[in-house]
């Protein structure tokens, strides 16, 4: 009882990071397009120039993206499992293991690791310029998959469980 107690203590907290992380993300991005970029000229300094507090804020910035984007994945990571169990997923049901490493890849898109990704594909100007287009374009597409993931798993692959034949009651 208290293992299975502790499971599910573990279970609820790492869906209530993801959740956390996943909106802490997509607000602030949804925020920088909107508003056009309030966030980062927030910390671009004060009336003083203070140039030394400008690049403080602006690490400050970056850390909060790292952070949030890799609770973010670890947590989704973890919920996996946790969904998924020890159960095996069968061949007919990649579509589901296809949408999870896609939006994988996409989450990756929007951490710290983004300027990386893009520069090794030789889009380095093209995504400074789009940087801000790109991200809510990529994080309505997460949203988008995570939804269908979510319906694909409870709906088509009824959660992984196999469906048992109905017992046949004989009077």
């Amino acid at each position: 009882l208290e293992l299975k107690m502790l499971f599910q203590t573990v279970k609820f907290i790492s869906r209530l990071t993801h959740m956390i992380s996943v909106g802490l993300m997509g607000g602030f991005i949804a925020v920088n397009f909107l508003f056009g970029d309030v966030v980062k000229k927030a910390v671009q300094g004060n009336e003083a120039g203070n140039v030394a507090g400008n690049e403080a804020d602006q690490a400050k910035l970056v850390k909060f993206v790292a952070i949030t984007g890799f609770a973010m994945m670890l947590s989704g990571v973890f919920n996996i499992f946790f969904i998924k169990g020890s159960k095996s997923i069968p061949p007919k049901h990649f579509t589901w293991y296809l949408i999870f490493v896609l939006k994988f890849i996409i989450w990756m898109t929007l951490t710290p690791f983004e300027y990386k990704i893009f520069g090794a594909l030789g889009l380095k100007t093209w995504h400074a310029a789009n940087q801000i287009k790109i991200r809510l374009v990529l994080i309505l597409v997460a949203y988008f998959l995570s939804t269908t993931a979510k319906w694909y798993r409870e709906e088509v692959a009824q959660n992984f469980v196999k469906p048992q034949a109905d017992k046949i009651k004989t009077s």
